[in-house]
């Protein structure tokens, strides 16, 4: 099974390599690499002063074994032996970098990585008092803006219950004024009935009284 997902991600690296070569800003990707030095795969980065150079790997396969370099034009800045690693070198100013890839087995492998420039490396980038002082400032922003968006929902429910207590309020006002309605139309009927009643036994006396005389 393990064979199989790893031949599925091969045809799938074969596939999307060279879009990858054709976008270099895209840092973060996969490749199949080949046995023997002549099949190195290399990317290169332009680089400018107080830049680092910033990535990570992993190998896969069913036999795993490579080593990666991080080059410059003039020299080799880093080198590694492991099956999966990460790097954060200082760039040799305005220059063209290349990570490269070898193999070290006699087998394809996977390998997927990320390789960027970071360009506000330098020194200072590394200084505790610096990251703390980017944290500090992120966490004061993200605070700010859960601080408004607490305030903006507090102030939803606050409209939502003034909504539902004032549709209340009108329900009950519609159903006491139905009521009202109600009996006053019963009040009205009965009014009729007795007036009717009693214009029925006024005439009938009138006309009863009328043919005695």
């Amino acid at each position: 099974q393990a064979l199989c997902v790893w031949v599925a991600r091969a045809m799938i690296a074969r596939a999307w390599l060279p879009l990858a070569l054709l976008v270099p800003q895209s840092r973060g990707l996969f490749f199949e690499l080949k046995p023997g030095k002549a099949e190195a795969e290399c990317f290169k980065a332009q680089t400018s002063a107080f830049h680092r150079l910033v990535g990570n790997y992993e190998a896969d396969g069913p036999a795993e074994g490579l080593t990666v370099t991080v080059l410059s034009k003039r020299r080799e800045l880093w080198r590694s032996s492991e099956t999966s690693g990460k790097f954060d070198i200082a760039a040799e100013g305005e220059n063209q970098h290349q990570l490269c890839f070898e193999s070290s087995v006699s087998n394809n492998q996977m390998v997927s990585f990320n390789f960027r420039v970071d360009k506000h490396g330098g020194h200072d980038a590394l200084d505790p008092k610096h990251i703390e002082f980017v944290t500090k400032e992120h966490t004061d922003k993200m605070g700010d803006l859960v601080s408004s968006l607490e305030a903006k929902a507090s102030n939803i429910l606050e409209q939502q219950q003034f909504t539902i207590t004032r549709e209340a309020v009108h329900r009950d006002t519609a159903e006491s004024t139905n009521s009202r309605v109600m009996w006053w139309t019963l009040l009205e009927v009965a009014v009729l009935v007795v007036l009717a009643t009693f214009q029925i036994f006024y005439l009938r006396s009138y006309f009863e009284v009328k043919q005695v005389v």
